[in-house]
């Protein structure tokens, strides 16, 4: 058992800011400012007992308390300042035009003009920052984000050299922070849905997705942004509970099998924080996350993974394969909603929202399977060894998905990332 002092602490000297191409009187100098000062003390303490004396059955469980990393720029002051504003761009001229992918308006004025609507950010490139920070996120003691891990598990010996592991792991997250935009109240939002498109492929298809929320247009540029802890609005959680089972087998000397499955499964839930704060339902100023994503369970998500090395005795050649099955990535289909589209009809801040219209954590791309060998030659000159050694990678030679295209249209679900092809490769090293 034992326990650890985590101490943070930052400063930032004075910063210049010049003009810049939408900002062409910009000339702003910022003091310099110290910033966080957080410390923490964390618990750490693990277990094992020999259940019956023999060696052969161990009980095992661990708890923990980690601080989640932070950078070294974390409360930089010009962060607090707007620095990036969005607006929307109707075409004015007809396509073919020269001019047509110029937007015929100033975007040097913040408000509604010629073909571009308001920034939705009125304070954008001025002194005066659109954001605060609430001091306890970066001052005190326990303010900090952490994570933490329980687990528990039982180790068996089944035959001479050969063990099973079984486990439970739990992990969970806290001081989570939110943004408040303290210029808008949830009465400043309208409510609205969005059909799913028909589709087969979709198991939403054709269905009604509410609980969407629009900033009226008569607050939008209006942006006061308060950064503090998610628990001054509600609830907030992040877990993750998982099971392994393993098996480790040492049957004879020079040979090791190594293999097992893990599963695992992910809950989150801010459905208060939502109601409090709709504002955080447009991410990134595009996405907007529909009231049925507040509260999620993922499947449980399995992967397995399976080794063995031998070394052929007197010729000294090294046997080695693995092979793994993972996860493919998370299922989404980002479907662009104009203002037509959505009822009632609420103007949308940059003309179109992405809503994802596949429950989240419910569809997964295939997973993604992986075989590979290796053969060595081992060489000893006294206390020096060497090997020389040929590995093939992927040698099914699969083309799985690693990355998918989640827009939905024409491509979605089009592979943007596969799996290297088989290779092969000659190596050598040595060990003195």
């Amino acid at each position: 058992m034992g326990l650890r002092f985590d101490y943070f602490k930052n400063n930032f000297p004075e910063h210049h800011l010049g003009p810049a191409s939408f900002v062409p009187n910009r000339n702003l100098t910022i003091p310099a400012t110290d910033y966080a000062s957080l410390k923490d003390i964390t618990p750490r303490i693990g277990v094992a007992y020999d259940l019956f004396g023999n060696g052969k059955t161990s009980l095992k469980s661990s708890w923990g308390k980690y601080m989640i990393g932070l950078s070294p720029t974390t409360g930089n002051p010009v962060s607090l300042l707007s620095y990036v504003a969005r607006r929307s761009w109707t075409p004015s001229l007809p396509p073919g035009h020269p001019n047509y992918y110029t937007p015929q308006c100033n975007l040097n004025n913040p408000a509604a003009n010629g073909d571009c609507g308001a920034l939705d950010n009125a304070l954008f490139g001025q002194l005066r920052p659109s954001a605060a920070i609430d001091p306890q996120i970066y001052t005190g003691w326990g303010n900090r984000p952490w994570n933490q891990e329980f687990s528990a598990s039982v180790q068996q010996e089944i035959l001479p050299r050969v063990a099973v592991d079984f486990g439970y792991f739990r992990r969970w997250y806290g001081n989570f922070t939110v943004v408040d935009n303290r210029a808008v109240t949830p009465a400043d939002f309208t409510r609205y849905s969005v059909v799913a498109p028909v589709d087969p492929r979709l198991e939403q298809s054709g269905q009604v997705i509410d609980g969407l929320y629009e900033l009226n247009a008569n607050k939008v540029g209006q942006v006061d942004n308060y950064t503090t802890l998610a628990r001054n609005y509600g609830k907030q959680i992040e877990h993750w509970n998982g099971f392994d089972l393993t098996v480790n087998a040492r049957p004879s000397a020079g040979f090791v099998v190594q293999g097992g499955l893990s599963t695992g499964r992910t809950s989150l839930d801010n459905c208060e924080i939502r109601q409090a704060l709709p504002e955080i339902t447009v991410v990134g100023g595009v996405t907007a996350v529909p009231d049925r994503n507040c509260h999620s369970d993922s499947e449980f998500i399995t992967q397995f993974k399976l080794l063995g090395t031998y070394i052929v005795p007197k010729i000294d050649v090294q046997l080695a394969a693995t092979y793994q099955a993972t996860p493919g990535p998370e299922i989404q289909a980002n479907y662009f909603v104009s203002p037509s589209q959505v009822t009632p009809q609420v103007p949308l801040t940059g003309g179109f929202r992405l809503v994802n219209v596949v429950l989240p954590g419910t569809e997964y791309v295939r997973h993604i399977q992986q075989l590979d060998f290796r053969i060595g030659k081992i060489l000893r000159f006294g206390r020096t060894r060497a090997s020389i050694n040929v590995d093939l990678a992927n040698a099914l030679n699969d083309n799985y998905s690693q990355a998918v295209n989640f827009t939905y249209g024409p491509s979605w679900l089009a592979p943007t990332s596969i799996m290297d092809a088989r290779l092969l490769k000659l190596s050598a090293s040595i060990e003195f």
